[in-house]
């Protein structure tokens, strides 16, 4: 009996730390197959993520820019295992069917058929991963997923194509600059009454 009840509990524990996705139906009301793309992006607690839509690797700047990542509060309830999804309906990969400890994704409709640059980042006091950032031109009614991906000590930006069964595929981008990354990156002056 007790084994019994110590297992219901973990099963309900479990419950609690797992959430369900939330369907964002306001960004899915923007996709339309004609003219646009969906793209699917991993986050972490510790993580950034900006879209650039419109933008290449020599058009892209601060002022372009379209937040991909969660909330902090999301990012912490990442860390407690409650992974954050916000979904517009993509078809799942194997990635997001296991997310990894601390997972979020993101789903957004961007334009199709013009350059997207995506920057992603993640930086902790033990580890960081800062790639350069990375520019493709989605097409449309594609669907897309973006992740660090981490990989013999190193890391970088992958992006792959999500087929309607799930599978991927890789998709060639450009590589940016690491100067592009530090413009995108400087902080804003501040502003603010002197202290």
């Amino acid at each position: 009996m007790r084994i019994q009840i110590g297992l219901l509990a973990a099963s309900l524990l479990l419950q609690a730390c797992s959430s369900a996705p939330t369907l964002d139906t306001a960004e899915r009301d923007k996709y339309n197959p004609d003219t646009t793309a969906r793209v699917r992006l991993y986050g972490n607690n510790g993580g950034s993520i900006r879209l650039y839509p419109g933008k290449d690797c020599n058009t892209a700047t601060k002022a372009d820019v379209v937040s991909g990542s969660g909330s902090h509060l999301e990012s912490f309830k990442s860390m407690l295992g409650d992974h954050q999804v916000k979904s517009i309906g993509m078809p799942d990969s194997a990635h997001s069917k296991n997310l990894g400890y601390g997972e979020t994704i993101t789903e957004k409709v961007i334009p199709a058929s013009a350059p997207l640059t995506v920057v992603m980042h993640f930086g902790s006091p033990n580890s960081y991963c800062f790639p350069p950032p990375a520019a493709f031109t989605p097409q449309p009614g594609k669907n897309y997923e973006a992740f660090l991906h981490f990989e013999n000590k190193r890391c970088y930006l992958k992006i792959d194509v999500i087929g309607i069964d799930g599978a991927v595929t890789p998709q060639p981008y450009d590589v940016c600059s690491k100067d592009l990354l530090k413009e995108l990156n400087k902080p804003d002056p501040y502003t603010g009454p002197k202290v």
